[in-house]
């Protein structure tokens, strides 16, 4: 029965992975970037925050509230954000099973 419950609940995030996918997609003509980075053509050096499109997709996901509290001007593990990010990663772990 316990592995039932986790095939559905594996399965019905997936699907909701998908929707926040093509919702995102409907809002901005486009799928998300696989993370923000780049290169300057005049430097040498990598630029961006390094956030990944899983950032990208947290409004779409019900989790505006993580989204907003993220800097992105600033790296995806320095200040604040980095806090934001070990709280998302606890936050499913706190839901009831």
């Amino acid at each position: 029965m316990r592995e039932t419950a986790k095939r559905i609940s594996c399965k019905n995030n997936l699907k909701q992975s998908g929707l926040a996918l093509h919702n995102y997609r409907d809002t901005h003509k486009m799928f998300p970037p696989r993370h923000i980075r780049g290169y300057s053509s005049v430097m040498t050096f990598e630029h961006g925050n390094g956030a990944s499109w899983g950032a990208l997709l947290l409004p779409f996901l019900k989790q505006a509230a993580f989204y907003d509290k993220l800097n992105f001007n600033i790296g995806i593990f320095e200040g604040t954000n980095k806090s934001t990010i070990v709280a998302l990663r606890e936050f499913p772990r706190s839901l009831p099973e």
